[in-house]
């Protein structure tokens, strides 16, 4: 979209201050009409409001230097149109109240007859408001542009869901053989989908040797995971005991995650924690560990999914025994599309939202670009929001974050004026679903 840098003749302006005073000029229709510009005299860039009349926009940036962030010099000129002295001075008022903007910004916003998109300026009074003439007062308002660039006048607003987790426990349980025949008994679900119910699976395994391969299939199916996951780690949990042997504990042999029934991908068998004599729970993956290989809904979701189990014996014979069998998936929502269609940066506004337990550590990343912001924050409010324009984090009650923020690692960053769409994500620490909504403006120079 064109944007034009001059004012158009039968175009709609208004201008609202930041008291919320509206100012509507070329529109006698409307109740805040105040009177009508004029085209030769008013535009954006305008050398009124350099420092001085013969520099350029590319050689000094009106009155900031010329550097891409510098601010656009607007001037608005025209009539006031009014029935009678009241209303004359009233019109006059409302321009004054409009354009009052030394300590906050005033919008100007208008719809170019080159698009259909509404888009506006932020602006600050520059220099005093002047109005000559008699009767028929004419009025000059000289501001500068809060940015260097133009926004559409609506915000896009955009949202996904971010990272969850479920938990399964065994739906069947079998043995694969292994190099020494040495089974698992009373291979029977129910022994290890609780805990401390009194029933187990055992295998009395002969000294140097290995057990049978335990396979726990444990399919996500029937959690009703939404088409959309993107597994991002998995994690068993294993309730195991041992024994104390003289010269060597008893141990992991072999622990892999099968899909489809076929073991592949990292191998994650523990060897230097061994089995204790007492029931106790050990962690193998977690909420970023995939365990070497690539999963899909479907693979999750297949019958034969889930973790092969071997132990080992040391130099004597005991019996290893599985007390519970926990498969925990972690996932992420995938990355919403926000696509700029401007020719200038756009800095979006993300608004994380609380579903359950604590929002923690969020990280909002641009996917396409790379770059992330990271925070450092545990909070149980319903809402943090990060604007990245102004380089502000509050919560819901207004309180400020802004130490959260990981100066190391992260960076303010913005959607570039891309022709592709810009993929963007928020990743929440924890094991709660969040819900999160980007706001953004298109921007052009």
């Amino acid at each position: 979209m064109t944007i034009n840098i001059g004012v158009e003749y039968g175009v709609i302006y208004t201008l609202t201050g930041p008291d919320g005073t509206v100012a509507v000029f070329n529109d006698s229709t409307s109740p805040n009409y105040v009177g009508i510009l004029s085209p030769e005299s008013s535009g954006l860039d305008s050398a009124e409001v350099r420092e001085d009349a013969q520099d350029t926009t590319e050689g000094d940036g009106g009155i900031h230097g010329d550097f891409y962030y510098g601010r656009r010099p607007v001037i608005l000129q025209g009539t006031v149109i009014a029935s009678g002295r009241t209303d004359r001075a009233q019109k006059i008022d409302k321009i004054r109240r409009a354009s009052n903007a030394m300590r906050g910004d005033a919008i100007l916003s208008w719809t170019p007859s080159a698009g259909s998109m509404p888009v506006r300026l932020k602006l600050r009074r520059q220099q005093p408001l002047r109005f000559t003439k008699g009767w028929v007062k004419d009025f000059m308002i000289p501001m500068v542009s809060a940015k260097a660039f133009i926004e559409s006048a609506s915000e896009e607003a955009i949202g996904g869901t971010t990272n969850g987790a479920v938990e399964t426990i065994p739906a069947t349980v079998e043995n694969k053989a292994g190099a020494f025949a040495e089974p698992w008994a009373t291979l029977n679900p129910v022994n290890i989908q609780f805990v401390s119910d009194g029933l187990v699976i055992s295998n009395p395994v002969a000294a140097e040797h290995e057990t049978d391969a335990l396979k726990a299939n444990t399919p996500f199916s029937g959690l009703g995971l939404a088409s959309w996951i993107i597994p991002r780690g998995i994690e068993m949990k294993l309730r195991r005991k041992g024994w104390k042997a003289a010269t060597f504990d008893p141990g992991d042999a072999d622990i892999r995650l099968e899909k489809a029934g076929v073991a592949g991908g990292t191998q994650k068998a523990n060897f230097s924690t061994k089995w204790p004599s007492a029931m106790a729970e050990l962690a193998y993956g977690g909420p970023t560990d995939l365990w070497g290989q690539t999963w899909t809904k479907a693979d999750l979701e297949n019958s034969k999914f889930g973790p092969r189990i071997a132990g080992s014996a040391g130099s004597e014979s005991g019996t290893l025994e599985i007390d519970r069998v926990l498969m925990k998936l972690y996932y992420d929502a995938p990355p919403v599309n926000a696509a700029n269609s401007g020719d200038a940066p756009a800095y979006p506004k993300f608004k994380i939202e609380r579903l359950g337990g604590t929002l923690l550590n969020p990280e909002i990343k641009n996917v396409t670009t790379g770059k992330t912001l990271k925070l450092n924050i545990s909070y149980s409010g319903a809402y943090i929001i990060v604007d990245f324009e102004n380089k502000t984090v509050v919560d819901d009650t207004g309180a400020n974050h802004y130490d959260a923020v990981d100066f190391v690692n992260s960076t303010w960053w913005a959607l570039e004026p891309l022709n592709e769409p810009q993929y963007v994500n928020v990743y929440v620490g924890g094991n709660t679903s969040q819900l999160y909504t980007v706001y953004y403006r298109h921007a052009w120079v």
